[in-house]
Formats: C-alpha cells, sequence, structure tokens
C-alpha cells in the first residue's frame, strides 16, 4: 500500500466483509484529507502556530 487511497480501500473491503459493516463503521473511516493535501485539515490547523508567520488564526488557503 503506497497511498491514502488504497488504505481507505482496504478499510472499506474489511467493513464490508463485516455484517452490517457499512451501517456500523461507514462514517468512521480514519482515513480522509482535504483535497490534494498530504494531512488531515485538522491535524494542518493544529501545526501551523507561527509557521512561518501567523495568518490571523486561520490556515492560508488557495493560491497567491
Amino acid at each position: 500500500m503506497k497511498t491514502e487511497k488504497q488504505l481507505s480501500a482496504i478499510f472499506d473491503d474489511f467493513i464490508n466483509m463485516v455484517p452490517m459493516g457499512q451501517t456500523l463503521f461507514g462514517s468512521l473511516n480514519p482515513v480522509h484529507t482535504g483535497g490534494p493535501m498530504q494531512v488531515s485539515i485538522a491535524f494542518a490547523e493544529q501545526h501551523t502556530k507561527g509557521y512561518p508567520w501567523t495568518m490571523n488564526g486561520t490556515v492560508r488557503q488557495g493560491g497567491l
């Protein structure tokens, strides 16, 4: 496994093998990111304090 997509597919395959797996665990897939980002949005927001500069309490988004 090399990508988050592959890891997510493994999780989905696993819960599909369990009776009522999608119903019980479908919303609990821990593999989620904000599009092409390589970390979750929550992780990025927790680790941006002052690096490389503060952006008024938010994570910079978009282009220039």
